[in-house]
């Protein structure tokens, strides 16, 4: 508020009666002085006094000067850019609106600083607060406090941006809050958010190849987390965007709207940063809007666990709790991918007898046989091939004898020579059943499914959902299943969308495509990938061995990296899950796609596919791609004995972890959880991505490597009882030797 000061100088008018000359002076005296002067003798000012005052004048103007000079530096120091800070604080978020550096305090006071509305081309100028709702702004309600604030771009004569910062829809308490940060801005510019990650660690996202814990020891640059089907080098299966920070702070952004997401190496800027690219190309097809969005909740608790646990209460489905067969916790499944029964790897159901002959003649537990797609009639489509399969039923009657039980797959594929999709296609009122490459007007999408180039479902159409459904109900029905393994949700399956030709099918494509798969099988589905925290069965994303490269090298990544992968999935709302299959998948190549001629080539060592399954032996659900005497007859026997003693070791524990996994599958709390869940303040337990618990009271520390038969194992705070009974109390390091039928395990001692 501007401030005039006015300068107003109140005089007489003087006359000539008001001066007296004296003739012996040569000065000038105001006529009511002369009594004084008359009895005064008569003075006249000498050259020096005259020099004293002209110093005196001289001095009183540079003493001014200074003062001035001095007060206008205070005033432009203190109101220098960088330096005029007004500082807003809304719940745990203290705000400077000019530079737009925030500071996050967690309840146990610890800091996250972040540069929000970073965008190119300058910084963002703050213009002028705006209001929502004026009964709103006057309300002392803490809960009804907002921030709304609108800035201008470096080019924009008017504000372009708008940043409003408000309680999030969530139960707010001392020691747990939330606030809801949204932009809003023009449709061709970016902008991010950067979380500073000095001294902090962040975990979640989703599932990597190779994955590495914590997430920001793995960098990442991608367009859009909620759409893009991500390629190998991104987000894989499980896409949530959720992130855990261990200052007591969590992420969840709003799946409605695009997030572009950045991890920057350690060892350059480290950071974490959310917002939108500039040019969004998986998003080209959206409604053209002057404006786009970008919305994300943060939370604060004590620490690193709790903060986890009140976010997966806010966040996590409320639908009906998922159905699972716990015998599958109880023993293994076992895949019929080795199986073959002429030179073009067709299965039949002689084959899959024989599989379930060959496990019980090894003296091997099993719960069910995944039935691979070869069942399946390509042309037709849902229907068992006549030629390999005439007699189905004969099939599940001799499964069932042997007490085995088979899980049938399926897909969203149907071949461009298939007999219905060439009549579904023709049809108008049916061809919009089919993915298109640029939405609804575009062409139909063409997946490289293994049995051919093919169509594929679209899962934003009901329609095509429900006729899909009923097929699969009918298949259900007529054959006394209840459970489905729904394949072609992860890259390798699915093309990569063209720039500017990508329509709604990709938005949010892995939350709709797990949706679409419940809807079609039921809730007795396992699927391959999910987008949200619904407590689904989902299978984890195999690892591959490069053929270009020896095979145990390329699987030992994907070995290390089982934990971490493990972890993160189960952060992300998934307690349950059918881990990655023992000794990797060498039935599907590096591209994704199924690829039975060269299978052999990717086969790990024995000594990898021991260690691999000591690796998963305490995970839900144990599969088997590779069975253990496919290798050499020289050490085949050694192998099966080996993995029948892993397999007992496992067995000895199973009423606990069905008894764990009961309770997590009804909370979606993990079970297998990280080292930091019962000690979220010991900073040693942030990094270890080669242990873990199961439930509350078990740790496992497997060797991770096919190159190793030794290793250190750090106990946190407690006392622990280890496989000989010896009581070691922590927190310690023990250095360990592990033959390939062990697995170091602990049990917590409680006191």
């Amino acid at each position: 508020m501007d401030t005039q000061y006015t300068e107003k100088h109140h005089r007489r008018r003087l006359t000539s009666a008001d001066f007296t000359h004296d003739p012996d002076a040569n000065h000038i005296m105001l006529d009511g002085d002369a009594t004084t002067q008359a009895s005064s003798p008569k003075r006249s000012f000498s050259p020096s006094r005259r020099k004293c005052k002209i110093a005196l004048i001289v001095g009183l103007c540079v003493l001014v000067t200074v003062i001035l000079g001095v007060a206008s530096f205070v005033a432009w120091y203190f109101t220098r850019e960088g330096n005029n800070k007004v500082l807003h604080v809304v719940g745990q978020i203290t705000l400077d609106i000019h530079s737009l550096q925030a500071t996050l305090y967690s309840m146990e006071k610890k800091q996250q600083e972040v540069s929000l509305g970073q965008v190119s081309g300058g910084k963002l100028k703050f213009q002028r607060y705006c209001t929502l709702d004026v009964a709103r702004s006057a309300s002392k309600d803490l809960q009804q406090q907002y921030l709304c604030l609108l800035f201008s771009s470096a080019k924009a004569a008017t504000p372009d941006y708008r940043l409003l910062i408000q309680p999030a829809d969530t139960q707010q308490s001392g020691d747990f809050s939330c606030q809801e940060v949204r932009w809003d801005y023009p449709k061709s510019h970016a902008l991010k958010d950067c979380f500073s990650l000095n001294n902090t660690h962040i975990y979640g996202g989703g599932q990597r190849r190779n994955q590495r814990w914590p997430s920001n020891l793995q960098p990442i640059n991608v367009p859009d987390v909620t759409t893009f089907p991500s390629s190998s080098e991104l987000y894989a299966n499980v896409v949530v965007p959720y992130w855990l920070f261990t200052s007591g702070l969590s992420i969840m952004a709003d799946q409605r709207y695009g997030v572009a997401v950045e991890i920057d190496s350690p060892s350059s800027e480290n950071r974490f940063c959310i917002g939108r690219h500039a040019e969004p190309f998986i998003l080209s097809s959206l409604p053209d809007t002057d404006t786009k969005t970008t919305v994300y909740t943060i939370c604060s608790g004590r620490n690193l666990t709790d903060i986890h646990l009140r976010s997966l209460d806010k966040y996590r489905s409320r639908k009906p709790e998922p159905s699972f067969d716990f015998e599958m916790i109880q023993r293994p499944l076992w895949s019929t991918m080795s199986y073959g029964v002429d030179e073009e790897h067709n299965l039949d159901q002689d084959a899959v007898i024989a599989l379930a002959d060959m496990i019980a003649l090894q003296e091997l537990p099993v719960s069910r046989i995944v039935i691979d797609p070869r069942w399946e009639d390509k042309y037709l489509g849902d229907g068992f091939n006549a030629e390999f399969f005439p007699q189905p039923k004969k099939l599940l009657s001799e499964l069932q004898l042997r007490n085995v039980t088979a899980i049938f797959t399926f897909h969203p594929f149907l071949s461009f020579s298939n007999k219905e999709y060439l009549a579904l296609s023709k049809d108008p009122t049916t061809r919009k059943y089919f993915a298109k490459e640029g939405g609804r007007l575009g062409s139909p999408l063409t997946a490289d499914w293994w049995m051919g180039r093919a169509a594929m479902l679209d899962f934003t159409e009901p329609d095509a959902v429900r006729w899909k459904a009923e097929k699969v109900q009918t298949f259900f029905r007529d054959y006394d299943a209840d459970t489905c393994r729904f394949l072609g949700g992860s890259a390798g399956w699915i093309p990569e969308p063209d720039d500017g030709r990508t329509g709604a099918y990709w938005r949010n494509f892995h939350l709709k495509y797990s949706d679409g798969a419940r809807r079609v099988c039921g809730e007795n589905v396992l699927v391959e990938t999910s987008g949200v925290f619904d407590g689904s069965v989902v299978r984890m994303m195999d690892a591959r061995a490069r053929t270009l490269e020896p095979v145990d090298r390329t699987l030992s990544d994907g070995l290390r990296s089982l934990i971490p992968s493990v972890l993160t999935i189960s952060l992300l709302g998934h307690p349950l899950f059918i881990a990655p299959s023992v000794g990797g998948n060498p039935f599907i190549n590096q591209s994704g796609q199924i690829d039975l001629e060269t299978a052999e080539l990717r086969y790990p060592s024995a000594k990898m596919f021991l260690r691999w399954l000591g690796v998963v032996l305490f995970m839900p659900v144990i599969e088997f791609t590779v069975p253990p005497w496919v290798f050499p007859e020289t050490e085949q026997q050694d192998i099966v004995e080996a993995a029948r003693n892993l397999l007992s070791l496992r067995q000895n524990h199973t009423e606990y972890i069905v008894r764990s996994a009961k309770e997590c599958l009804k909370s979606s709390l993990p079970l297998i959880r990280p080292m930091w869940w019962k000690h979220p303040t010991d900073h040693v337990t942030w990094t270890i991505d080669d242990q873990y618990f199961v439930g509350n009271k078990l740790l496992v520390a497997p060797i991770v490597s096919s190159e190793s038969d030794s290793r250190k194992i750090y106990l946190p705070d407690g006392k622990w009882a280890g496989s000989d009974g010896e009581i070691e109390k922590g927190p310690r390091w023990l250095s360990v030797t592990v033959s390939l039928q062990e697995i170091p395990i602990f049990w917590e001692v409680m006191p």
